[in-house]
């Protein structure tokens, strides 16, 4: 999932695929043709074992060629798949997170790190107890704007009022804030 925020036209992001020793361009989103600003976007990419060399190595990155006036994509929820033999997708998921933490969000089960979850949430946003959290809250757009604060209730944050978007979630401890992206949708 991503969204494309203040890009000119023709400045595009890269979704690029290190195969052990060199990195290839797997996927190409170009502003003006396929993608445009303030809009959120899902891609799926396949790699095929047939075509590229999955070594112990192997990594993945984003890169973008975008000047320098505050262009912006949002990333969330890459989803890393393996495929066991011919046809039979195997049993383990990746799905990586701030802090590479793995979330069941179905479930809020094995939250591991993260601090706030699901993302993307829908109604409810839950607060990790672990953390010991002041109970207040503020919720930023991708703008800055607040749009919202208030006190957590039971480890968790009504955002249904919320239009589908980015947020920034502000929390705080006794010692540190936290600032935590999610996706409304």
């Amino acid at each position: 999932y991503f969204y494309v925020y203040s890009m000119e036209t023709n400045e595009d992001f890269w979704l690029r695929f290190y195969n052990g020793s060199s990195w290839t361009t797997v996927g190409t989103w170009v502003r003006g043709s396929g993608i445009n600003n303030n809009t959120y976007y899902q891609a799926t990419i396949v790699l095929e074992a047939s075509q590229y060399n999955f070594a112990v190595n192997s990594g993945f990155r984003f890169q973008n060629d975008a000047s320098g006036n505050n262009d912006q994509i949002y990333i969330d929820q890459v989803t890393i798949t393996g495929v066991a033999g011919s046809s039979s997708i195997a049993n383990n998921t990746v799905e990586l997170y701030r802090n590479n933490t793995t979330s069941q969000r179905s479930t809020g089960a094995n939250i591991g790190d993260a601090i706030v979850y699901p993302t993307p949430a829908r109604d409810i946003l839950n607060i990790n107890s672990s953390y010991n959290l002041k109970p207040d809250y503020r919720i930023v757009n991708i703008l800055g704007q607040v749009v919202s604060k208030g006190v957590i209730h039971k480890n968790t944050i009504d955002i249904r009022f919320l239009e589908k978007g980015t947020y920034f979630i502000e929390l705080s401890d006794d010692e540190e804030t936290f600032i935590e992206r999610f996706i409304k949708y």
